[in-house]
């Protein structure tokens, strides 16, 4: 592990520019280039092209190394307003014979197709809110600021496997299966399958296959947070999500502000959410297209609030009846867990401000967070160029999961810098 006088030399190096007005930008992390370029608008490359090869690729590895992400930021005049928004791109290098070829694709959404078809931002997305069709007249204008926003299928997230099957996903309750060798993809619906509104772009799969998810849905006594089982093999060649199951339903402390989550943690028997102080206002997001605000205008960080620790058998989709409680931490991504004498241990990346989810809100500061949760400098704050001092750290949060413990225990974080 990296010692603290270590990381502080690397941190040292860290060199700053002023590639976009009144913005600093860190472009130098631990010898890293600048990553700037990956928030820029990129044409796609539908035909596949060769690649230079520096070194040698073994002839023995062979297939598809697929990735996906946003490609694209402006539609005609109007401009995303967060790194989340951009238009997906899938990009696919075909290894084979020690030689590397490339190609892209923009994922053939709903939202892209409507967007293309208006070349203007005609669909709503997680930190863009669309404005009124000028096409329509006064009345039609005014009506359409009562419609709720739509759900997104702009797939821009990740790439991510069922039963076998290639997805790109979004946290929305519409994914795309795509054929890993074209790129052509089938718009497949969580909801078709199991009670869902939506769910994360980050499962977690068995060696056997078997794939968990999370996903939440609203009724009319509240929110809920669904543990999501996948089963491992499909039954026939062109099925998708059949045999979706919820194991079991987690009620929000709060029934009209459920906790925003992006991923969540799993073990060898048990998945963790974390039920964070960061807030869904559930009534301004229906009341959000109205007002003319977004979702991310949406989200709120209550530092007044314990972070839960919520703990469900895999296998039996039983919820621990202790209540794990620790201070206010907000987290994007969790690093590892696992089980060691009689605790479930988790690394993960948080902060203790609540702000992540919200501060990349432009594809130009996405590049001052990826790649900011440092196990070196953790609990040092560093400035920020729009909020000052800011801090982000690799902490190590230990649950008990003995029989003793009580009903309601307070989590020990404990920083992984400071561990030997």
């Amino acid at each position: 592990m990296d010692t603290v006088k270590h990381q502080k030399k690397n941190t040292s190096a860290l060199k700053k520019s002023k590639s976009v007005k009144n913005i600093n930008h860190y472009t130098n992390v631990h010898g890293l280039p600048s990553i700037e370029k990956i928030v820029s608008s990129v044409e796609d490359t539908p035909r596949p092209i060769s690649t230079q090869i520096v070194g040698t690729i073994p002839e023995w590895i062979k297939g598809n190394f697929l990735r996906n992400g946003p490609g694209k930021f402006e539609i005609g005049n109007h401009k995303f307003n967060h790194w989340f928004d951009g238009m997906a791109l899938m990009h696919q290098f075909k290894i084979s014979n020690g030689q590397v070829t490339y190609k892209s694709r923009f994922l053939s959404s709903d939202s892209y197709q409507t967007n293309k078809e208006h070349n203007r931002i005609a669909i709503s997305e997680f930190g863009t809110v669309t404005m009124p069709d000028p096409c329509k007249n006064v009345f039609q204008r005014f009506l359409s600021r009562f419609e709720s926003h739509k759900p997104t299928d702009n797939a821009n997230v990740s790439f991510v496997t069922y039963k076998g099957d290639y997805y790109v996903s979004t946290e929305t309750n519409i994914m795309h299966k795509v054929d890993p060798d074209t790129l052509e993809t089938e718009k497949v619906d969580w909801s078709k399958f199991i009670a869902v509104n939506g769910a994360t772009a980050h499962p977690h799969t068995e060696p056997d296959g078997t794939t968990y998810n999370m996903g939440n849905s609203y009724t009319s006594k509240g929110s809920y947070y669904n543990i999501i089982q996948v089963p491992p093999t499909k039954k026939t060649e062109d099925e998708t999500l059949e045999g979706a199951t919820v194991l079991c339903s987690i009620p929000s402390v709060d029934k009209t502000k459920p906790s925003y989550y992006h991923s969540f943690a799993m073990s060898e028997n048990y998945v963790v959410f974390i039920e964070q102080p960061i807030k869904l206002d559930l009534l301004k997001i229906v009341t959000g297209k109205l007002r003319g605000k977004s979702i991310s205008d949406s989200i709120l960080w209550d530092p007044k609030l314990n972070t839960i620790f919520h703990l469900i058998h895999k296998h039996s989709g039983k919820v621990s009846s202790i209540k794990y409680l620790a201070k206010p931490l907000s987290t994007f991504h969790q690093i590892n867990a696992f089980e060691e004498d009689g605790f479930l241990i988790i690394d993960l990346c948080a902060s203790d401000d609540g702000q992540f989810a919200t501060s990349i809100n432009s594809p130009e500061r996405a590049s001052i967070q990826l790649g900011s949760c440092k196990v070196g400098g953790l609990g040092n704050q560093r400035h920020h160029p729009t909020r000052g001092k800011t801090s982000q750290e690799a902490v190590r949060p230990c649950l008990p999961l003995h029989h003793g413990a009580p009903l309601e225990s307070h989590v020990q974080v404990l920083m992984l810098s400071r561990l030997e």
